[in-house]
């Protein structure tokens, strides 16, 4: 769990990565299905997290999470 001061992020076992407010409103924001959500962090408003060994960003304003590849070569 991270918060930027304006809302928090999280994940879980469940494979969700949510956004929740400080009103309580929660936006799921990707579903991995039985992938864990290993770590979640946001700076400013980008948000980043990982499943399996795969680690995704959205920034500001962005639908749809970039991947990054995280494998060494």
């Amino acid at each position: 769990m991270v918060s930027n001061g304006n809302y928090i992020l999280t994940g879980g076992d469940d494979g969700k990565f949510l956004k929740i407010s400080f009103d309580g409103e929660v936006e799921e924001i990707a579903d991995y299905g039985s992938r864990w959500v290993d770590t979640v962090a946001v700076y400013k408003n980008d948000k980043v997290c990982s499943s399996g060994n795969k680690v995704y960003v959205w920034h500001e304003g962005q639908k749809k999470e970039k991947y990054l590849n995280t494998q060494v070569q």
